[in-house]
């Protein structure tokens, strides 16, 4: 689903139409409702859904549906693994799907990967760059780069290592300005770096598609880090400019 990687609104419609006919077409397609819940993940997170309760509730179903007709399905495990963490926020719930979906298949490129992201959200960032050369090791020709290498990004942020961060994070944004989740983690390590001139335009640009972005939109939506390391984050957050509320 390569179409929905490129994050535009246009995008994200079309990948979800072309889901709707083939779930019409195969109903019983474990993975198609399994990207079908990714892709409500990825509406909520974009900002392009008008109710994001309601997805939420959509999404849990369309992961039951997922594994209900195939309980071993690695993939939809790892989806299912990620959306524990991203929109409910249990993690230990996310671990136990990619322990379930790696004793599967070892080489699930997207459990390592998804995998890493929750322990980003977790704050453990070298455990999670480990995760991502996995991850990359197992799909050296990844269709969606951008995905990953934000949560590289992330993850060099949390670390500290906000030079690798930024470069990664200038590099996804380049290649790819509509992901917008790339953007803060970039913004809090140019903030840390002191590179005002270059964080500007990018949070100005985000509060162009995002204007309610700011440091308490970011500890109500982004899921809870420790607190040490979410003050790190907003910290950056803060040194960059960006408003309290």
């Amino acid at each position: 689903m390569t179409e929905m990687f490129k994050f535009s609104r246009g995008a994200i419609e079309g990948a979800g139409q072309i889901l709707s006919d083939t779930l019409a077409f195969d109903p019983d397609l474990s993975e198609g409702y399994s990207w079908f819940a990714f892709l409500k993940s990825v509406e909520i997170g974009q900002g392009f859904s008008d109710n994001p309760e309601a997805d939420r509730e959509q999404i849990s179903s369309l992961i039951l549906k997922a594994l209900e007709l195939d309980p071993y399905n690695d993939t939809a495990l790892a989806i299912a693994g990620h959306l524990e963490a991203f929109i409910h926020h249990d993690f230990e719930s996310a671990l136990d799907y990619f322990d379930r979906a790696l004793k599967i298949n070892l080489y699930c490129a997207y459990a390592w990967g998804f995998s890493a992201i929750t322990h980003c959200y977790m704050g453990k960032a070298e455990e999670a760059l480990e995760m991502l050369s996995k991850s990359r090791k197992m799909m050296p020709f990844d269709p969606h780069p951008y995905y990953f290498d934000t949560a590289r990004c992330i993850a060099y942020m949390l670390g500290g290592w906000h030079e690798e961060a930024a470069k990664v994070g200038l590099r996804v944004l380049r290649n790819n300005p509509n992901f917008y989740a790339s953007y803060r983690p970039l913004i809090s390590s140019l903030g840390h770096l002191g590179r005002q001139e270059e964080v500007e335009p990018i949070l100005e640009k985000l509060k162009g598609v995002q204007p309610e972005f700011s440091v308490e939109w970011h500890l109500a939506n982004y899921p809870p880090l420790d607190e040490e390391t979410a003050e790190e984050y907003v910290k950056g957050l803060r040194l960059a400019g960006v408003s309290e509320e």
